[in-house]
C-alpha cells in the first residue's frame, strides 16, 4: 500500500478530456503571407526620400518579395507665416513641400516581414517619415 501512494501518478490532459494551449492554437503555417502592402515614405526634402525609396525597393529584392509598384504621389504645398511682434504684418512667408513615395510589396511571408520591417526602420534617414 505505501508503494501505491508513494507512485506518482500520470495523468494527460487528452485523457482527462482537456486540451492544451498548443492543441488549441494549431500549428502556425511557415508560409502564412501577407496579401500586398503599401509602404508610405513621406518627407520635406525630395533627394533623400528618392534614395530611401531605392532602398526600400532593394532590400525588399534581397528578401525576395515581389515588388508589385512603386510610385510618386503629387506633393502637396502649404505656406508657413512668421508674423512682425505684436502686429499682423507678415514678417516672412515660406513654402513647405511634402513629398510621396509608395512601394508596394506583396505577398509577404509572415515569418520575415518582422524583420524587414525592423530593416527598413534601422535605415530610416532624418526626415523621412
Amino acid at each position: 500500500m505505501l508503494k501505491t501512494l508513494l507512485r506518482p501518478r500520470i495523468t494527460s490532459n487528452t485523457a482527462r478530456g482537456l486540451a492544451s494551449l498548443r492543441e488549441k492554437v494549431g500549428k502556425i503555417d511557415p508560409l502564412d503571407r501577407f496579401p500586398v502592402m503599401n509602404i508610405r515614405l513621406q518627407g520635406h526634402d525630395f533627394v533623400p526620400l528618392e534614395k530611401y525609396q531605392a532602398y526600400v525597393h532593394k532590400i525588399a529584392k534581397k528578401f525576395q518579395f515581389p515588388v508589385v509598384d512603386s510610385y510618386a504621389v503629387a506633393a502637396q504645398t502649404s505656406r508657413a507665416t512668421t508674423f512682425k511682434p505684436q502686429s499682423t504684418i507678415v514678417d516672412e512667408s515660406i513654402g513647405l513641400s511634402q513629398y510621396e513615395r509608395v512601394v508596394r510589396v506583396g505577398p509577404i511571408p509572415a515569418p520575415r516581414l518582422q524583420l524587414f520591417l525592423q530593416m527598413i526602420r534601422a535605415h530610416n534617414p532624418i526626415g523621412v517619415t
